[in-house]
């Protein structure tokens, strides 16, 4: 549903929810890169009544914002700011955060701060970059292992 997305999180959110509600699914588990982390946090907090999501494997996520985004030409980008009010409010809500597995490398290109969110179970995996971490075998037992705690990360 989401594609490309250059949509705001609170929009995308709906549409993930929509589809969750149009196909009767319960007991959701989230997987989710960079954005997609944040919609799915929002999902979960924001729209998530029926309780349909259960919990959420976020890699690459820019939880507490970018440094960059205030750089950024476009709006889609900047909306990244820590101090945007969607990225601060989702700081705020903290319940969610025992629910959420967040993966993330060594370093980041476009989040320097990191993606370690407090509350949640974080997985730093030793590879660099926002998008070469998802190619990554260390990256796929990480979120196989967040999936099913029965497997191990092995």
């Amino acid at each position: 549903v989401l594609r490309h997305n250059l949509r705001p999180v609170p929009e995308s959110a709906a549409e993930v929810l929509a589809y969750l509600e149009a196909h009767d699914l319960h007991d959701v588990l989230l997987v989710a890169h960079s954005k997609g982390g944040l919609i799915g946090k929002y999902a979960m907090t924001r729209l998530d009544d029926h309780g349909r999501i259960d919990r959420m494997v976020a890699v690459s996520t820019p939880f507490a914002g970018s440094g960059y985004a205030r750089l950024a030409p476009v709006r889609h980008l900047r909306a990244f700011r820590s101090s945007d009010p969607v990225l601060a409010g989702l700081a705020r809500e903290l319940d969610a955060n025992a629910r959420i597995t967040s993966v993330y490398g060594v370093f980041d290109t476009l989040i320097p701060e990191g993606s370690a969110l407090a509350g949640a179970t974080n997985v730093r995996v030793p590879v660099g970059g926002h998008f070469r971490i998802l190619g990554d075998p260390r990256t796929r037992a990480a979120v196989l292992a967040a999936a099913d705690p029965e497997v191990s990360a092995d």
